[in-house]
C-alpha cells in the first residue's frame, strides 16, 4: 500500500539526513501527519493481552506509535515486557518520565483497580496528553504528578530537541536543544511521602540523562524491601561526566541491587536492576 511505502521511505536514514540538510523537516512532517494520522486521532496498541488507546497530535507522536507497532522495535517492547512480567494484580509501580503514558497505561491494566501506577511527567504539554490518555482508557488507578525528579529540591529548566519531539525533553541542555519551560524539582522519596503514595515494587526511569540524580533521590524507596526491580534508560551521550553506567551500577549495588541485564537501543542502554536476594524477579 502507498501508506506503507511512505512510512518505509520516511524512516530511511539517508532520506532523514537529506531532509535535515535541506531544512525540510517542518513541512514534510506536517504533510506526513496529514496523510497518515489515524481516524479520530487515536492509535490502538496491543501488548501482553491488553489494549491501550493513545491520542496522537503530531508527526513525532505518530512516529512513536509506528515504532511501537513495528515487529523490529524489540528493545522498547522488551523493557515494557520486563515491567509487565514483574507486576501482579494489586501491585504498585512508579513510571518516571511517563511522557504520553504508554507504559503507565499498560501497567495500570496489569495491576488492576487494586494497584496503583504513579506517573511522573514534568513537561506541561506531555502532562496534559498523559491525562487525556488516562481518561480515554478510563483508568482510575494512575496517579499523575507534574514534577521533575532529582536528588534535592530545586528549580530548573527543561530543554527540548524539536527535531526529535517531546520524547526528548531533558533537564540537561544538549547541543541543539532549546529552552522549553521552568519546572519544580523534588526527590522521589519526598514525592511519595508528601502524597502518601505506596512504595513501588517496580520503577521505570526515562529522564534523558538525569537518571543518576533521580536514583539518588529515591534512596529510601530503593532501600525498602518492597522495591525489587528498576528498569532504567541510561543516555550515555548526555549523561553528566562522572555518572556513567559503572557509577550507576555501583550506586545500585550499595542498595542491594545487581544489574540483571543490559541491552542497547541506539545510543541508549536499557539496564534492568533487581534486588540481589530476590530470585523471583523476571528479567
Amino acid at each position: 500500500m502507498i501508506f506503507d511505502y511512505i512510512r518505509r521511505v520516511s524512516s530511511n536514514p539517508y532520506v532523514l539526513r537529506l531532509v535535515r540538510a535541506l531544512d525540510l523537516g517542518g513541512p514534510l512532517k506536517k504533510a506526513y501527519f496529514a496523510l497518515l494520522k489515524p481516524k479520530g486521532g487515536v492509535v490502538s496498541l496491543s501488548f501482553g493481552g491488553f489494549l491501550s488507546d493513545i491520542v496522537v497530535h503530531d508527526f513525532e507522536e505518530l512516529q512513536v506509535m509506528d515504532s511501537f507497532l513495528k515487529d523490529g522495535e524489540r528493545e522498547e517492547k522488551r523493557m515494557l515486557g520486563v515491567l509487565m512480567d514483574n507486576l501482579l494484580s494489586g501491585d504498585n509501580a512508579l513510571d518516571i518520565g511517563a511522557n504520553l503514558g504508554i507504559h503507565s497505561i499498560f501497567m495500570a491494566q496489569k495491576v488492576g483497580p487494586e494497584g496503583t501506577i504513579i506517573a511522573i511527567e514534568p513537561e506541561s504539554e506531555n502532562f496534559a496528553r498523559l491525562i487525556k490518555n488516562i481518561d480515554i482508557n478510563q483508568l482510575d488507578n494512575i496517579r499523575p504528578i507534574q514534577v521533575a525528579l532529582a536528588d534535592k529540591e530545586d528549580f530548573g529548566g527543561l530543554y527540548i530537541k524539536n527535531r526529535i519531539g517531546r520524547g526528548a525533553i531533558s533537564l540537561i541542555r544538549d547541543g541543539e536543544a532549546e529552552f522549553c519551560q521552568n519546572v519544580t524539582i523534588l526527590p522521589g522519596d519526598e514525592i511519595l511521602e508528601r502524597y502518601g503514595l505506596p512504595v513501588p515494587i517496580v520503577i521505570k526511569i526515562d529522564v534523558e540523562g538525569y537518571e543518576f540524580l533521580v536514583l539518588k533521590g529515591l534512596t529510601r524507596t530503593l532501600s525498602h524491601s518492597t522495591c525489587r526491580l528498576v528498569c532504567c534508560e541510561i543516555h550515555a551521550h548526555i549523561i553528566p561526566q562522572g555518572t556513567e553506567k559503572t557509577t550507576i551500577d555501583a550506586f545500585m549495588d550499595s542498595l542491594g541491587f545487581i544489574c540483571a541485564v543490559a541491552f542497547r537501543r541506539g545510543g541508549e542502554t536499557h539496564a534492568v536492576y533487581r534486588k540481589r536476594q530476590d530470585s523471583s524477579v523476571r528479567a
